[in-house]
């Protein structure tokens, strides 16, 4: 390793969001005290939890500044109190249900410094366990992967989400992406200052792409960019009920980043839509309740998921939750 990624590392704090996380943040801090080039400092803030999470942040051996807010008041919030409490040039984020990898900090770090004019970045986030089913489901899906850029004409937008629809994914090569997830997070915090950080509004979903939206504009198309070979654990929620509120958590966030952005292209989800209208044609027709009982195999493939046939039916609501989610974000 050279000299100045081993001062650029040093240069580093990490910032871990928790709301009642008592069950994971020994392990987060326990991965961050792993790393190859350990931090300068650990920022732990405790957003409102009724649990034991500022105590056993306290007594962790890497010593963390652990804040607290009384009242839960949101990612948003969350994130802007520990930035407040970072004097390093470079903040990474992550969460209490997150396990960095030894290579994390340090890969992140030499991505940014390598990358011409990016002032942030970020990492694939896979999950750490599939002992249900709504983590298996995370598992195939990966969806905390980070936003791509739109195409400019909506006919490329609809193939687009055809073809994330259709196929698993992949982390594919280093580039430049419209947002990145605060799971797996590096920024330099002069460009945090320069448009003011997160958006201490936003509780939950979307909070990362108001931020990296609000770069792209600063310093251009190439500010946020993609580490893909930077891998990440998550300890996902293993309800799958859960699947269902963080879906209509992002079509909110969703909502929010296409009025900011002054776009007269919504994201384009038509799938649902689809198998709505065959819902209500069954009212008249019954032939059409079939073609929607049918319909998610046929929209979500079976091999999207590992040949698991319920998950087409789990993607379908998703799918619906997070137009229902925009379409309220819309109306607020």
């Amino acid at each position: 390793m050279t000299a100045a990624l081993v001062a650029s590392a040093a240069a580093v704090t990490v910032v871990v969001c928790s709301r009642n996380g008592a069950r994971g943040i020994v392990a987060c801090l326990d991965a961050l005290a792993a790393q190859e080039l350990p931090p300068a400092a650990v920022v732990v803030v405790d957003d409102g939890s009724t649990d034991a999470t500022a105590e056993l942040a306290l007594r962790h051996p890497l010593r963390p500044v652990v804040l607290r807010h009384e009242v839960n008041r949101g990612l948003g919030a969350a994130r802007t109190t520990g930035i407040a409490a970072c004097t390093t040039d470079l903040v990474a984020f992550t969460d209490d249900d997150c396990r960095p990898g030894p290579g994390w900090l340090v890969g992140l770090v030499g991505f940014l410094t390598a990358g011409a004019g990016a002032v942030a970045v970020g990492g694939s986030v896979h999950a750490a366990s599939v002992d249900t089913a709504a983590r298996r489901y995370a598992d195939a899906t990966r969806p905390l992967a980070p936003v791509e850029v739109a195409p400019p004409s909506s006919l490329a937008r609809l193939a687009g989400y055809v073809r994330s629809a259709r196929r698993a994914p992949v982390d594919g090569a280093p580039r430049a992406v419209a947002s990145l997830v605060g799971a797996s997070m590096l920024v330099r915090r002069s460009a945090l200052e320069a448009v003011d950080g997160f958006d201490p509004a936003i509780r939950f979903g979307g909070d990362e792409e108001d931020l990296c939206r609000r770069l792209r504009t600063a310093f251009g198309p190439d500010a946020v960019r993609f580490a893909p070979d930077v891998v990440l654990a998550h300890e996902f929620d293993p309800r799958r009920r859960d699947v269902l509120r963080r879906a209509r958590a992002y079509g909110r966030g969703n909502a929010r980043t296409f009025r900011a952005s002054g776009s007269r292209v919504p994201p384009l989800r038509p799938f649902p839509l689809v198998l709505a209208a065959c819902l209500l044609a069954g009212l008249r027709w019954r032939a059409a309740w079939v073609v929607a009982a049918v319909a998610p195999v046929l929209l979500y493939p079976p091999s999207r998921f590992g040949g698991r046939l319920p998950f087409c039916y789990l993607a379908a609501a998703e799918d619906a939750a997070t137009l229902v989610g925009f379409l309220q974000g819309v109306r607020s």
